[in-house]
């Protein structure tokens, strides 16, 4: 039987999340499976998740089936998946469809009793990042991405794109879903970007979007982020356009003008020092994204 990766979205309030939570950023896919799944399918798609790149689920729980009546509560498949992501080494956030309204017409107080014993249940699992409440009728830019050939779904390469774009502005936590809520191959192969977050979080957690803003500019339609933390800095430039764009990337004295690290490719990047600052000539594909890193110690130390 196909597992589904339910369609849903964020609803503002109320939203819980540990004080701490790691990993820093969380890279998701939208996952649920029902009690009818079998334990080693659910084991084996987890694993097919981690194994990508991603280090996160998002499940969820729907009040309508886990609230069946007044102080009774069904949460087995919750800690299911939960305890199976655990395996998996998966970190999870929980999604609560509050829309789905129990048949027995509950109270505001029935509501805030079940979302709260909901809330303290899933913090038993050291994996859960968050508890969220959601609707179906709700979005969020980066929450849920859908990748695949539908009407409101991006491709693999245009995944890429939001994915950097997402940390280029800063967000702690960015999902997809699948064609058919499924996990299909292009959605897996999202998990190769997501991956050279994933696996650098010790680089990427601490990343913040850099107080002044003008010390990056860009030509050609270009977006220039530049993120920084006490050890690294990162530079973010992506080309949202359709079309292929030579652009310049301009950059303050602040800004270090060393030998740079491709943190997809791997290559070394030398800026050239202008009048007033570092800057770098490149070449943009159509949703093309230049990440680059550079670590402040070691530059500072020369």
């Amino acid at each position: 039987m196909p597992v589904t990766l339910l369609a849903l979205t964020l609803l503002a309030p109320p939203s819980y999340q540990r004080v701490a939570p790691a990993p820093a950023i969380a890279i998701s896919v939208w996952y649920a499976a029902p009690m009818t799944v079998d334990l080693a399918m659910l084991r084996d798609h987890l694993a097919r998740i981690r194994g990508a790149g991603f280090d996160a689920i998002t499940t969820t729980v729907a009040w309508r089936d886990a609230h069946p009546r007044r102080g009774a509560f069904r949460l087995l498949e919750m800690d299911r998946v939960i305890a199976a992501a655990t395996e998996a080494g998966l970190s999870v956030r929980v999604k609560v469809l509050m829309d789905a309204r129990p048949a027995w017409d509950p109270t505001d107080e029935d509501a805030g009793a079940f979302f709260d014993y909901l809330r303290r249940r899933a913090f038993l699992h050291p994996v859960v990042l968050t508890v969220d409440a959601a609707s179906l009728n709700e979005t969020s830019p980066f929450e849920r991405i859908a990748v695949g050939a539908e009407p409101d779904a991006v491709s693999p390469r245009l995944a890429r794109l939001r994915l950097w774009t997402a940390v280029a502005r800063g967000a702690r936590n960015v999902g997809f879903v699948g064609t058919g809520n499924l996990l299909t191959p292009a959605l897996l192969a999202v998990g190769e970007t997501a991956g050279v977050v994933t696996r650098n979080q010790a680089l990427f957690g601490p990343l913040r979007p850099r107080a002044s803003a003008g010390d990056a500019s860009a030509d050609g339609g270009i977006e220039l982020r530049i993120l920084e933390s006490e050890e690294a800095m990162l530079i973010v430039g992506l080309n949202h356009a359709d079309a292929a764009r030579n652009a310049t990337l301009r950059f303050s004295r602040e800004i270090p003008a060393g030998t740079w690290q491709n943190i997809e490719e791997g290559g070394a990047v030398a800026f050239v020092m202008g009048k007033d600052g570092p800057f770098l000539d490149h070449t943009f594909a159509p949703h093309d994204v230049l990440v680059l890193t550079i670590r402040k110690k070691l530059w500072w130390a020369k």
